[in-house]
Order: structure tokens, then C-alpha cells, then sequence
């Protein structure tokens, strides 16, 4: 009786180490197939996250824009409105019904976020016009833009944004005008 013990003792043993070694190793794949789509789900997620962060980056820095924009032009187009009604009031009443307009494409589309080209456009040369009042011959804006383009879509108030920004960092004058172009080459406005 023990040697028929030993014998099947001896025979089942190795058997047993084969079943333990698979069975191991499927415990092993399936866990690593676990823990890899558990890996690649939370990469996924903060991929996402981490584009989502930046657009809301971009939107708030945006909006911050855009606050900016009412007190200054409020207070530049008051102080353009003051010269004229001293100087000539037939002026002052074309500048008043600009800036109206002007001020009400602010106000309407200020919580935007994108606008067409058109739109965008139209705007920015009404509000030339008002930077025109103000500095006279010393700016000149220009626009070279076919209508292929009227319904592309840009930012919110960023062309007027961009002609401020030219504004407020160059010097000129009558004999060395500020010449802004608002133009299309390739795909870059």
C-alpha cells in the first residue's frame, strides 16, 4: 500500500505543477489585461480633461479680453465725442450714431464665443471708423478679404481687438500713419 501511495504521490505531482504554472498564468494575463484597460480608460480620461482645461483656459482668457474692451473704449470714444461737439457738431452727431452701433455689437455679442468673418468684418469697420474720427489721417485701415470666406468663424471680437492692440503699442501720426490691413494669405487671416 505505500509504495501504490508513493507511486501516485509521484505521478501527480508533476501534473500538479503544470496546472498551478497555467493556472498562474492565465491569472497573470488576465490581470494584466485588467490593469492595462484600466491604465489606457484613465489615460483616456485625462486626456480629455486635460484638453477640456484648455479650452476653458482660452475662453476665460477671452472673456478677460473682452472686459477689457468696455472701459477703454467707453472712455476714448467719450473723450473723441467731446473734441468734435467743440469742433464740429455735424461730425459729432455721425460719430454718436457709430459708436451707437458699435457699442450695440459689443453689448449683443460679447457672451459669444465665435462669430462669422462677415459679421466680424463689419464691426471692425465701424469701428475704424470711429478710431478714424479720432486720429484722422494718422490711421488708415484696409481689408482685403473675398466673400469665400464670410462665413468662416473666428473669436469673438478678436479683428477690433487686434486693431486696438496695433493702437496702443505704435506711435503715428499725420506724416507716419498706423496702416492696418485685414487680409487672407493661405489659410491665415
Amino acid at each position: 500500500y505505500k509504495y501504490i501511495l508513493e507511486a501516485n504521490i509521484s505521478v501527480f505531482m508533476p501534473l500538479l505543477y503544470n496546472n498551478l504554472y497555467v493556472g498562474l498564468s492565465i491569472v497573470f494575463i488576465i490581470t494584466l489585461s485588467y490593469e492595462a484597460t484600466y491604465f489606457i480608460t484613465e489615460w483616456k480620461k485625462e486626456l480629455i480633461k486635460n484638453q477640456q482645461l484648455k479650452v476653458e483656459h482660452a475662453n476665460t482668457q477671452l472673456y478677460l479680453l473682452k472686459k477689457q474692451i468696455d472701459p477703454h473704449f467707453l472712455f476714448n470714444s467719450l473723450n473723441t465725442l467731446s473734441s468734435l461737439i467743440a469742433s464740429n457738431k455735424n461730425d459729432a452727431i455721425t460719430f454718436i450714431n457709430d459708436f451707437s452701433d458699435v457699442y450695440r455689437y459689443i453689448i449683443t455679442h460679447k457672451d459669444e464665443t465665435l462669430a462669422s468673418l462677415k459679421n466680424e468684418i463689419a464691426f471692425t469697420k465701424d469701428y475704424t471708423e470711429l478710431l478714424k474720427k479720432r486720429f484722422g489721417k494718422g490711421f488708415i485701415y484696409k481689408e482685403v478679404i473675398a466673400k469665400d470666406y464670410n462665413s468662416c468663424k473666428i473669436p469673438t471680437l478678436s479683428l477690433q481687438m487686434l486693431v486696438e492692440n496695433a493702437i496702443k503699442h505704435n506711435t503715428f501720426n499725420t506724416k507716419n500713419p498706423l496702416v492696418v490691413e485685414v487680409s487672407i494669405k493661405g489659410n491665415l487671416l
